[in-house]
């Protein structure tokens, strides 16, 4: 991780020629066991589309991985070196990077037969309305595998509850890989293991902490019941 952040940093400098980097303590801020990130799939005329939306703590550890946090930036004002201290919100900023459509056309693949070229429209505050790809399969497609690992590489611990048409559903998470999505008609994916719905992508998201809490009660119990009584 120090040798990655040791090249991320060696690779950002500004036109000024003002080098700057990010905190090697990303990793540390990120909150990848908060509210998982969301993508909504749609079939399209051209392929299909995806809705992608993060929280805004998300978004700002984004932001950061890709070097458009401007809070972690030195600028020169008066012939000085200062913070720049910009307010602006994560979505925002992420919104004018360029960085943004390469990381996530790398992160999120669709596949029908062979790889859809994919497109990030444009959107002026990815918190506000997501960020909306749209991938050409060539036209309409019965079925397309889905890869959605945004974030991953930032720690390993984040996921992504997806859904899409038919009440289909996934919990995508580090080692996933791709997913087959029906897109037409419901019965286009052999087996069909996630077309339960995104009910059963929850359970998969919560059923970790549900089974800590309950391991954490058991012990308490225990615990208590192992305490001697007075007297004794």
């Amino acid at each position: 991780m120090r040798r990655l952040w040791t090249r991320r940093c060696a690779a950002l400098t500004s036109l000024a020629g003002v080098t700057f980097c990010l905190s090697p303590t990303l990793a540390a801020d990120a909150h990848p066991f908060g509210e998982p990130q969301s993508a909504e799939i749609s079939a399209t005329d051209d392929g299909l589309r995806i809705v992608w939306n993060a929280s805004p703590d998300d978004l700002g550890v984004l932001a950061a991985w890709l070097g458009v946090n401007a809070g972690s930036l030195t600028v020169i004002e008066d012939g000085e070196l200062v913070p720049d201290e910009s307010t602006e919100p994560p979505g925002v900023r992420l919104a004018r990077a360029s960085q943004l459509s390469a990381y996530l056309l790398e992160r999120i693949e669709v596949t029908a037969d062979e790889p859809c070229s994919g497109t990030l429209l444009p959107v002026d505050d990815v918190e506000a309305a997501g960020a909306t790809l749209d991938f050409d399969c060539g036209g309409p497609v019965p079925a397309a595998d889905v890869r959605i690992a945004t974030l991953t590489d930032v720690d390993e611990a984040y996921r992504t509850l997806a859904s899409g048409p038919f009440g289909q559903g996934e919990a995508y998470v580090a080692d996933t890989g791709a997913v087959t999505w029906a897109l037409t008609t419901a019965d286009a994916v052999a087996g069909g293991d996630h077309a339960n719905g995104a009910r059963s992508a929850a359970l998969q998201l919560g059923g970790a902490g549900v089974g800590a809490a309950a391991l954490v009660g058991i012990g308490m119990l225990v615990v208590r019941r192992r305490r001697p009584r007075p007297g004794r």
